[in-house]
């Protein structure tokens, strides 16, 4: 079975989906490389990017969520912003691969391809931090911290392509309900700060769904945090996993494309209010 597929998406960047549909991104400099994230922990991850460049090569961790982090153990070189240090233990966790891979994945996942699945995190991880530029030679990376959906949230900026990696920070369907996710209030003020970034990208990357996407995301989720706070939004029932929240925008038969056409959404719990 095919654990992971890529679409070159540059001369310099690869993007990488995994079984259960979460997408990751090589970016090839001169000097270096750079992978943004590392799916689900399914799979020879490391193997794989391997035969792809053979550059000494960093690991940037978006956030601490399983999908995220999976296969982040089979690194070297990894950075994670500290704040999620303790969910990317967590969720590092056989138990917590296995059920999400199981979820996300169907019956494309065998009892026997989960059988190898362990508790297993990298043997060391360095910050990540604001404004941090990794320089891989011919290209770099600039870290924003974009707390929300998880404390330690990070959207990436890559300079030469144009493009910036949105991770979950901000797309179709923003969790924000979970004990990791912070405030409302915490969440537009990072959409402020990433706005300030408006002018130096055309292209918006994402870790779920089609790799790339329309920014008018961000623009569409700015405006839904403030028409939450004023409870403006359609405020209608949404369950994940056996957790309980809210969706602001109503969705059409996928549960994802808002209703009324326009761009990003926000699943919250009202204790983020």
């Amino acid at each position: 079975m095919e654990m992971f597929k890529q679409q070159v998406l540059s001369d310099r960047v690869i993007g990488i989906t995994d079984i259960a549909d979460v997408n990751m991104f090589l970016v090839l400099g001169d000097e270096a490389g750079a992978l943004i994230d590392t799916g689900s922990g399914l799979g020879d991850l490391y193997g794989y990017v391997s035969k792809i460049t053979d550059l000494p090569l960093k690991v940037i961790l978006t956030h601490g969520h399983v999908d995220h982090v999976g296969c982040a153990y089979q690194f070297q070189d990894v950075y994670l912003h500290p704040l999620d240090l303790d969910l990317m233990e967590e969720h590092a966790k056989a138990e917590v691969k296995k059920g999400y891979i199981q979820m996300a994945g169907g019956e494309r996942v065998s009892p026997k391809d989960l059988a190898d699945i362990q508790d297993r995190t990298p043997d060391h991880v360095k910050d990540l931090e604001d404004g941090q530029v990794f320089d891989l030679g011919g290209i770099r990376l600039e870290i924003v911290h974009t707390p929300g959906h998880t404390g330690g949230m990070c959207t990436v900026l890559i300079r030469e392509e144009e493009a910036m990696i949105y991770g979950d920070a901000c797309n179709e369907r923003v969790f924000l309900f979970g004990q990791e996710a912070t405030s409302l209030a915490t969440y537009r003020e990072s959409l402020k700060h990433l706005k300030t970034y408006d002018s130096q990208y055309k292209q918006a990357w994402f870790s779920h769904g089609p790799l790339i996407q329309t920014r008018e995301i961000l623009e569409g989720c700015y405006q839904l945090t403030e028409e939450i706070m004023n409870r403006q939004d359609d405020k209608l029932a949404f369950n994940f996993m056996g957790m309980e929240a809210y969706a602001a925008k109503a969705t059409g038969k996928d549960g994802v494309s808002r209703k009324d056409g326009l761009h990003g959404n926000i699943i919250y719990s009202t204790s983020k209010l």
